[in-house]
């Protein structure tokens, strides 16, 4: 039985079910593997399997339905498309901004990954609980690719969406509109968070 690229998660997601679980079914149903009418675990009760007619039919639409075209190629024509746009912004001098928020963090002496050189060792607290912190920041980035300017902010509010939006507004007006004082649009670039 063959799911395609990204199958199971489709699956998973349409039918509300793990990922585990849909594996472990698509496993059986390649094995041939027919569920008893009921099982015994070891100091567990007895369980009743329930039979669904049309099963496979209605997994197999799901699948057909939801699972199309080849995303390598999607994403190369995607990545060409917005090359292209920031090309022709970069070259009008119009404002392109990279947008990048990283995950909240806790303000307070705690342990991060990554390296630190210095003469001898930092004490930080070895658990990160929530009562040992002094507060939340999220810390946010826009890079003015075509001026190569970066604009750093670090927030407390609990709306990222909201925080972003009022740095942008802040950076453009106090900043980055100065560089462009003829521009009537701006690319912004933001990747989702999924890599």
């Amino acid at each position: 039985m063959r799911s395609g690229y990204n199958g199971v998660s489709v699956v998973s997601e349409r039918l509300g079910i793990h990922k585990h679980t849909v594996r472990k079914g698509k496993k059986e149903l390649e094995n041939e593997i027919i569920p008893r009418e009921g099982f015994i675990r070891q100091g567990r009760w007895k369980k009743k399997t329930v039979v669904v007619n049309g099963l496979i039919e209605s997994l197999l639409i799901v699948l057909q339905t939801f699972t199309t075209g080849n995303p390598m190629k999607e994403g190369e024509l995607w990545t060409n498309l917005i090359a292209g746009v920031r090309r022709n912004f970069v070259e009008n001098n119009l404002p392109v901004l990279s947008l990048d928020t990283k995950k909240k963090e806790m303000l307070g002496n705690f342990y991060r990954e990554g390296k630190l050189y210095t003469k001898e060792a930092i004490q930080v607290n070895d658990h990160d609980f929530n009562s040992f912190s002094a507060g939340v920041v999220i810390p946010h980035g826009i890079y003015d690719v075509t001026g190569n300017t970066c604009y750093l902010s670090i927030g407390t509010s609990k709306d990222t969406a909201e925080f972003v939006s009022d740095n942008i507004e802040y950076h453009w007006n106090n900043s980055i509109k100065n560089h462009y004082p003829d521009a009537k649009k701006m690319l912004l670039l933001c990747d989702g968070g999924r890599q």
